[in-house]
């Protein structure tokens, strides 16, 4: 959890303005502390308020969040609400509802802007063991669906202003496929080399401190040719978890249904469902979510409407993530080490 620095700040200057003395008091009751002091401060600070004004609750909700990213039990919340750190163990789903409501709102925030995104699922698998082994009381295996939205980092304008985005579009154009365009070419493998000399040269400044020089003379990226647009801050915005199971057609509809149903509010809620007509958002995951979902779209080609056919979830593509994962499961199973 990220906390803003500014909202310590000004805890600080309150503190200062209505009790000068305070923060001398809790400098010495504190004394040298591991971190920053000024957290520890106003979180004694809160923990005082809060004591005394139920209302005056922000560095509480900050630790509850906290913790409750942290995988927190009720117990936990309950221990540390009795000490004013946190809040109540009730107040975990109205503050995960705040969540999922504010996360809404940046995705919008991000279509009205003008971005587009694509769908990203995985499996969220759960192993539940049983305290008490009866005859009808067993483990439990609970099969959920996790899902998050990441807006694209390429905007419609890049593509006017880039020359290499229209030069790589004009050869897209050309469909005449061939063998020579699967191969690299001279410049393509002169910029892969001098690519690998940079990541030989970051490994080698790691493990030998012979060469902390290199350090004044390796480049912190690797320019090529969208560099500034690769340098822009990703983001992903979490959507609600799905208690549906891959592994069923059945449950793949219903999460595509709810994919379908959540892009279609965020675009009516900023104005621009007449978009929708030929809106196409991707939908990644690994090699069976990929498989499992266009067989689920493949069930509903014969509906009368868009809609129903689900044709504003496309395409469906592998994640390199998962690709790369595979690859590098078979020389592991071989035993080899590079």
């Amino acid at each position: 959890m990220k906390y803003n620095n500014l909202f310590f700040s000004s805890i600080t200057d309150e503190i200062q303005a209505n009790i000068p003395f305070l923060p001398d008091v809790f400098e010495a009751i504190i004394g040298e502390v591991v971190g920053e002091k000024r957290a520890t401060i106003v979180t004694i600070y809160g923990m005082i308020m809060h004591s005394r004004n139920m209302q005056a609750s922000a560095i509480q909700r900050i630790w509850t969040a906290a913790a409750i990213k942290c995988h927190a039990d009720n117990k936990l919340l309950q221990r540390l609400n009795k000490v004013h750190i946190t809040l109540s163990a009730e107040s975990k789903k109205n503050i995960v509802k705040e969540f999922s409501t504010m996360t809404e709102t940046n995705i919008c925030k991000e279509i009205q802007s003008g971005k587009r995104g694509k769908i990203n699922g995985d499996n969220l698998d759960l192993h539940v063991k049983t305290n008490d082994v009866r005859m009808t009381n067993h483990d439990k295996d609970y099969h959920f669906f996790a899902s998050d939205w990441t807006p694209f980092r390429l905007v419609e304008d890049d593509f006017v202003s880039n020359t290499y985005l229209q030069q790589y579009l004009d050869k897209q154009r050309d469909k005449e496929l061939s063998l020579c365009k699967f191969f690299p070419s001279d410049a393509e493998i002169v910029q892969f080399v001098e690519a690998v000399k940079i990541l030989v040269g970051r490994e080698v400044l790691t493990h030998c401190s012979s060469f902390k020089w290199m350090d004044l003379v390796l480049p912190k990226h690797i320019h090529h040719d969208l560099s500034d647009i690769m340098s822009r801050k990703s983001s992903s915005y979490v959507m609600p978890i799905l208690l549906q199971n891959e592994s069923r057609y059945e449950d793949c509809l219903n999460i595509l249904e709810v994919y379908r149903a959540q892009i279609v509010r965020w675009y009516h809620k900023i104005g621009r469902g007449n978009e929708l007509e030929s809106l196409r958002v991707p939908i990644g995951g690994d090699q069976l979510t990929r498989v499992r979902f266009d067989g689920a779209r493949c069930l509903k080609m014969g509906a009368h409407t868009a809609e129903e056919r689900f044709a504003n979830l496309e395409p469906m593509i592998v994640q390199l993530f998962h690709v790369l994962m595979d690859f590098l499961e078979v020389p592991c199973t071989m035993n080899l080490i590079f």
